[in-house]
């Protein structure tokens, strides 16, 4: 009855988008922080969890609920401070709840938390609150009025807003769990899709990746991605429809009313690096064409995998497009957070910096760097990973100046000019080849 009631109010969804969050963020037992203000802690909300938790067997839902001034004499699963939060990190998620302006040392500590990469979670309203000013220095004021000692502050762009992710998107996340046995062994194994396609350009395409299996061919993060997810269900298909050196128009125009009709659950979806490269490129106008892409995926029921760029401060000449693609990042986080997609954010992966991650010529990742890629998907989607697939690669010898000139002198001839010149010319290395995968088909694991 009460079911019945509440299913044309749209609170069952969102209840089930706040729950999926929760599960898919949070890696470990005791990784689920809970916090409030000092006048009013989530006490309900703890309790509620517990119960939860411990129905469901699901341990990674027990929660830590964190206290602004805990009784030396409580429980120590009750005499939990805010220190708790300055050892948040990746795998980790911080729930925030208050329905006021949040206190000033809270907001803090919860940028810092978000800083060293666990995922925080709040109602509309505190996320409000939360990401109500901040000045340029980068810490927080309490509000717009700031008040004595702090700096001037300016209201925050939604890409900004966006790092705190409200729990009620608008789009929900599809749940893909599967319950193995009756009633008393009832417990939840992971999200499964058994329907994924891949849309995208070279990246996902897996230019730099060659594929043993196919002279010529490539391979590339989503195959891998593909093949992993393949050994977690039956009847499993992919296809792959990235073309090399598409613009993200293309992309939209071409790959997305394809992949929609195969009608997919899953849908990885990475464009508009291409679009980056071009002089004059609007950054605003790629970033509202990605959003409504993803709008349609969402509206159809489909869960999304975004990227961000990586950073390129290490690059020689992509370099000098570093705030535009940094600028681009932030629309891909503000689009996920209103969407309910998955980001996978390579641009704080800072093994990526190193050059054995790419390919020779620079653009395109080698098969090292496609696997670390594969292995950022698989954690962002909540699934197991290999522990020290973060870690960085053993130094290399420091090379004489002759010898990096020589290399560069190599590079330059071989890769930047003849993409230069194409496109000056304006071709693409697209032009004449079709997607790979182009139906959902089943996979050979390897």
């Amino acid at each position: 009855m009460l079911r019945a009631v509440l299913s044309s109010t749209g609170w069952l969804d969102r209840t089930g988008d706040f729950a999926r969050a929760m599960r898919i963020s949070t890696r470990h037992q005791g990784g689920l922080m809970l916090v409030g203000t000092p006048d009013d802690e989530p006490w309900h909300l703890a309790a509620h969890l517990d119960e939860e938790s411990r129905w469901s067997a699901v341990p990674e839902l027990l929660p830590t609920l964190v206290r602004w001034a805990p009784p030396a004499d409580a429980p120590p699963h009750l005499r939990v401070g805010l220190d708790r939060l300055a050892a948040a990190r990746r795998g980790e998620t911080l729930v925030v709840v208050s329905q006021e302006v949040a206190p000033v040392p809270l907001l803090e500590r919860v940028d810092d938390a978000r800083r060293t990469g666990a995922t925080i979670l709040s109602s509309p309203s505190t996320a409000r609150s939360t990401w109500s000013a901040r000045p340029p220095g980068g810490r927080w004021c309490p509000g717009p009025g700031c008040g004595p000692g702090w700096p001037a502050c300016s209201t925050p762009s939604a890409a900004a807003r966006s790092r705190t992710r409200a729990f009620l998107p608008p789009y929900p996340l599809l749940p893909r769990t599967r319950v193995v046995g009756g009633a008393d062994e009832m417990h939840n194994t992971g999200m499964t899709w058994t329907r994924y396609v891949a849309i995208g350009d070279s990246f996902t395409e897996g230019l730099g990746d060659p594929d043993p299996a196919t002279p010529g061919g490539w391979r590339g993060w989503a195959d891998r991605l593909a093949e992993s997810l393949a050994q977690r269900t039956d009847d499993f298909t992919y296809a792959n429809l990235a073309v090399r050196g598409r613009l993200l128009g293309r992309i939209v125009d071409e790959q997305l009313p394809e992949a929609l009709d195969l009608e997919p659950e899953l849908v990885s979806m990475s464009g508009g690096g291409n679009d980056l490269l071009r002089p004059g490129a609007d950054v605003d106008a790629v970033g509202a064409l990605l959003d409504e892409a993803v709008g349609r995926l969402r509206g159809a029921g489909i869960d999304v995998i975004l990227f961000t760029g990586a950073d390129p401060a290490e690059s020689p000449v992509i370099r000098r497009l570093r705030g535009r693609i940094a600028a681009y990042n932030e629309h891909i986080h503000a689009i996920a957070s209103a969407r309910g997609a998955f980001v996978v954010d390579l641009w704080t992966m800072p093994v990526l910096r190193d050059w054995r991650m790419w390919h020779e010529d620079r653009l395109h990742m080698s098969s090292a760097g496609h696997r670390r890629v594969t292995m950022a998907v698989l954690e962002t989607l909540g699934l197991p990973v290999e522990a020290t697939w973060r870690d960085p690669l053993p130094p290399l010898p420091e090379l004489r100046l002759t010898a990096r000139l020589l290399r560069e002198t190599r590079w330059a001839r071989t890769y930047f000019a003849p993409w230069l010149v194409r496109h000056l010319r304006g071709r693409s290395s697209g032009d004449h080849v079709t997607a790979k995968r182009p139906a959902l088909t089943p996979l050979s694991l390897r």
